[in-house]
Order: C-alpha cells, then structure tokens, then sequence
C-alpha cells in the first residue's frame, strides 16, 4: 500500500462560478500529475536496486556497469505533462550507457516520438478522427492541459490505423474466402431442373414466403474526396448493413436498431471483402432475404452480382426519379416544347413507379429519333452531358434489372429509397473529410475511415480493451 500526501492551498479570492470551476479543473489535474509523479518515483526507486545487479548492456549483454547519475524524461498523460528521471548505467565492457527502465514503463517503449500514455494515445486518435487535427490539438489543450501538435495526433493516428488495419484484414481474410466460396456455390446448382419441378401452386407459395419475410438490406454508395495534388479526387465507397428494426425519433426522423457501417478509400474489390464480413456477422446467409440499394453505379451492380447473387438489387427511386428530371430539363433546353417534355417526364415516371422499365426504355428510344439522336452503344458514345436523353437512356438500359414495381414494394413495406447510405456518407466521409479546404492522400483518408467506423459501429471501447489485453 502507498500512502501520497498532499497540502493544497485554495485562495479566497474566488467570487464567481467560473473562477471556482476553473480553478477546482485545473487542481484536479495538478493533483493527478503530482500524485502519479510520485508513483512512477516509488516504482523507478523500487526497481532501481533490484535490476541494479542483474541489468545487461543492450548490446554486448554484460552485466557489469557503473552509475553515470539519471536522465530526464517527460510523459503525457491524458491530465498534462509528468517529468521524471531514470538512472543511468555505462558498461564496463563496450562502454556505452543505458538506462534502467522499471518493467511498467517498458509497456510505454519510451522515445522521443512515442512519450504518449495509452490512454492519451486513445483520446487524441478521438479527437483527431472527429475533428480538423488542429481543433483536436486544441480541445486537448483546453480539456487537458497537454500539448501535442496537430502533426503528432496525425502522426498517432497514421501509426495506430497501421495496426488496427493489420488486425482486420487478418479477421476478415480468414472469415472472407470460405463465406465467399460458400456463396458462390449457389451460382452452379443446378436449379434449372429443380424449377421444372416445381408448380405453380408452390411458387405462389414460396413468393408469398418471400414478402412475408424480414429481409436485411445493404446500401452501397460512393463520394468523391478531394486528393492532396490538388484538382484531383478518389472515391469514397461506403456501406450499411441493417434491418428494418427502427424507432420514430421526432417527426419524419427515424433511427436504426439493427446497422453496421462499412467504408474504404481502397479498391472496390477491398471495399466488397469488408462489405461482405460485415454482412456476415450481422447474420446474412445465402437463403436470407437480402435486398441490395443502389443508385446505379456500374461497379456497383457488379459488385453486388458477384457477392451476393440471390440478392434483389433495387434501383434506388429518388436517383431514378432525379435522372427523370435532369433529362425533362434537357428535352426542354434542346428543342422540345416545355408542355410536351413535362407530359413526357409525367408518365415515364408512372411508368417507372409500377416497374414497366422496358416502355420507358422504348419511349426514350422513340423520343430519341424523333429528335435525330441514335441510341449510344456505350458512355463514350454519349457527347451531350450527363443530363441528355442519351446518358438517360445508358442509365435506364444498364439498369434494367433492378427498376422494380416500386408500387408494389412500397406496399409491402420495403425500403426502395437509399437515404440511409447517404446519411452513412454523411457520417462517416463528409462529417471530417469533406470540410472547407481539406486534401487528403488516401492513405490518410483511409486512416480516419477505419477509427469513425470504429466509433460508429459502437466497436471503439472493445477494441481498446483489445489492444491493451495483446
């Protein structure tokens, strides 16, 4: 048992609340550091002459040295600066001098970029993945009386993702590939004969199963980030895995019980691997009822196909409802009158809304000779902007199979709009990326990606205690 005593001296010239609370924060953490000074004193004394006689050179491995008196140390802790002293030995042998570092604060690896506890290391990597590093710099400053750089919490961060990111893909490689060949399997059952089997009664039956059953959704999206040489971008891939599990938080708010937020500044095929494991855990099977939302992005609706092949993938309605637009406003700027354009928009999207995606198609090809325009093979064969009737009917065409009868599925419950993954954009890209003036390399994009959904998924306290029980 240690016993520290303390004499504290309060002034009496203390006549508002402000001046009271200022003053009681600011004691507290002269306490603190006075009272663990005096514990890493009692250790380092302890330690002293017990490694006195049994600590070797660090590099020629002898045990005979001499005192050559102490070195000053500093560390910071999460309530400000602690300087101490530890003793100094030179070899008798090779000559060189060493310090005797007691066992605890070996843990700590002390140098003269790494003076950070853990538990300030975990704090400043808070603050820096929630705020500008040079905001984060300053509320440690303010909350904590410690001084560190905005170039040092960046620096804690980078090195901390290095090791978080280690110990995911090791997780994932080993869950991945089994989840992912299991899957694939379903892509080569014969099904064909099994289906010639089947009669109409049972699968009425099995589809009825089918919308009575719960299903697990999955919102894929991206955003662009601005990169480091500036006027260039990367995309952002982003991910959410729910259910329909929700509470009304206040009118036309909701929140999700059942989520789990997935995000990556690497390659899709990097994405889709913590995608997929992300599923994984929140119970998805190949027979779940799972419904992909997307807004129709190529890779995308590959993606989707390759990993989950059972899936319905939906055309997102607000995206398709919005292409509708763009292209009306185009129609109208490019020759056709106003009246017709709307009237032309007005039932495309009743089309579009009960699922006859092949009329619309056909409406989009007619309008076009009408105008001169021939239907494009591909993107590049498109010189008329994103919003034109050509890129509008690329959209529709490359999109065909998940424009589904959104009448009907909004009927039934199920969620056809992909709001959910533009909040998760929200949350964990633009929120800390996407500010006023930022470049980021990806590499450090993809450091503050892999703590914020850490903190979102609500996995930030369990991997702490992860690193300090390794």
């Amino acid at each position: 048992m240690k016993k520290i005593q303390l004499t504290v001296e309060v002034p009496d010239d203390l006549d508002s609340i402000d001046h009271l609370e200022l003053y009681v924060n600011q004691l507290g953490q002269k306490i603190k550091r006075e009272i663990l000074s005096s514990l890493l004193s009692q250790i380092i004394d302890r330690h002293k002459q017990s490694e006195l006689d049994s600590s070797a050179c660090p590099d020629c491995k002898k045990k005979r040295s001499l005192s050559v008196g102490s070195r000053p140390r500093m560390l910071k802790t999460i309530f400000g600066q602690i300087d101490f002293t530890l003793p100094r030995r030179k070899c008798s042998h090779c000559r060189r001098t060493f310090s005797i570092i007691p066992q605890p604060l070996k843990l700590l690896k002390l140098s003269p970029n790494s003076n950070v506890t853990p538990e300030l290391r975990k704090v400043a990597i808070l603050c820096g993945t929630s705020w500008p590093f040079r905001q984060a710099a300053e509320v440690l400053r303010n909350l904590a009386s410690v001084e560190l750089s905005p170039a040092h919490i960046q620096w804690l961060c980078s090195k901390q993702a290095v090791a978080a990111k280690a110990q995911f893909k090791e997780k994932h490689d080993s869950a991945y590939w089994p989840a992912l060949i299991e899957t694939m399997e379903t892509l080569v059952e014969p099904l064909v004969e099994e289906a010639k089997r089947e009669t109409s009664e049972k699968t009425s039956h099995s589809k009825e199963q089918a919308w009575s059953a719960k299903p697990v959704y999955i919102g894929i999206d991206g955003t662009f980030i601005n990169a480091q040489p500036r006027k260039r971008f990367f995309e952002a891939k982003v991910g959410i895995v729910f259910t329909e599990q929700r509470i009304r938080v206040s009118k036309g708010r909701n929140l999700l019980l059942n989520k789990q937020y997935v995000g990556s500044c690497q390659s899709v095929s990097e994405f889709g691997k913590r995608l997929f494991c992300c599923a994984t855990e929140m119970g998805v099977k190949k027979e779940t009822e799972l419904i992909v939302l997307a807004d129709g992005a190529r890779w995308i609706s590959q993606l989707a196909k390759t990993q989950y092949p059972q899936a319905r993938l939906i055309l997102d309605w607000w995206h398709l409802k919005k292409r509708v637009g763009e292209t009306v406003d185009w129609l109208i700027h490019h020759g056709l009158g106003r009246k017709d354009a709307t009237n032309w928009g007005r039932q495309l999207r009743d089309w579009l809304w009960r699922g006859k995606a092949v009329a619309a198609l056909q409406s989009c090809r007619s309008l076009g000779q009408q105008l001169g325009l021939s239907p494009p093979a591909d993107k590049s064969q498109t010189k008329l902007g994103q919003t034109s009737l050509q890129s509008f009917y690329l959209y529709l065409r490359n999109n065909l199979d998940s424009i589904v009868d959104y009448q009907t599925y909004r009927r039934k419950g199920y969620f056809i709009s992909s709001v959910w993954v533009e909040k998760t954009i929200d949350l964990l890209i633009c929120r800390r990326l996407k500010l006023r003036g930022q470049n980021w390399s990806r590499q450090g994009a993809e450091n503050i990606v892999t703590f914020r959904q850490l903190i979102l998924n609500d996995h930030w306290k369990s991997y702490w205690q992860q690193q300090k029980a390794s």
